[in-house]
């Protein structure tokens, strides 16, 4: 009787520690999983970020307010220098309405006059036009508005920048935006460039781009703190739960 009983106090043990293994190796597989996605899924034209000093990284575009201190890098040694570096503003229609300018305490400024309506798909325009090379990366307008937090109609202004070559230093610049009486500001901060070890043509068409979750949203500072404020409070609603669990 005893006997048995110890046998089969030994065959629990077993199957738990057989289960356990299995468990085990599921998760290495899930996480191998993952980890080969990621690496299949890394964008090596994705490497310039233009983001506000200082900022939070959440996985979207990086909120600051006007004037916004901004610093602008390449992440990867082996795309830098990155060349002929370009800016792409796109503003919600509020700050569009009210726009007077868009400056930078470099030479390169925006005027209304600079901006268009997004009509078209995908922003900037895939072919050249002098100076302008034409660009292999493009964005969708309808992630743009996702970025801005609108449906509506969306303008943009894409210009040659003065900070003309980037590399792993971070180089610092500050953005103004003008435009009395706005209520409802945004204005996504992009950059585009040129990467010569990625031209496989030798034409020099822009080839590197700024992720979503490597660009700047000037908002109103109200506003800002608000969003940000609610960003760290959901985070922290997050965290309690995932220890109570």
């Amino acid at each position: 009787m005893h006997s048995r009983k110890r046998s089969n106090q030994w065959e629990g043990k077993a199957m738990k520690k057989y289960l356990a293994s299995r468990t085990l190796l599921a998760l290495s597989l899930i996480l191998i999983f993952f980890a080969s996605a990621s690496i299949v899924k890394a964008d090596p034209a994705a490497n310039i970020r233009v983001i506000p000093v200082g900022g939070v990284h959440t996985g979207e575009p990086i909120i600051t307010k006007s004037p916004a201190n901004i610093i602008i890098f390449s992440t990867s040694g082996a795309h830098s220098p990155i060349t002929n570096v370009w800016l792409i503003l796109s503003i919600n229609k509020d700050t569009y309405d009210h726009l007077v300018s868009i400056i930078t305490d470099v030479t390169t400024s925006f005027a209304k006059s600079d901006f268009a309506e997004a009509v078209e798909a995908k922003i900037p325009p895939e072919a050249a036009s002098p100076p302008y090379p034409g660009s292999k990366d493009q964005y969708e307008v309808s992630a743009i508005k996702d970025a801005l937090g609108t449906t509506d109609k969306i303008y943009y202004a894409y210009k040659a920048f003065d900070i003309s070559t980037i590399t792993t230093t971070p180089q610092t610049f500050t953005l103004t935006v003008n435009a009395p009486g706005v209520t409802k500001m945004r204005v996504l901060v992009l950059a585009i460039g040129y990467d010569e070890s990625l031209d496989t043509k030798g034409d020099g068409v822009f080839n590197q781009k700024t992720p979503y979750s490597g660009s700047t949203l000037v908002i109103p500072e109200i506003a800002t703190l608000a969003l940000i404020a609610s960003t760290f409070s959901a985070l922290g609603i997050y965290g309690i739960k995932r220890i109570k669990k």
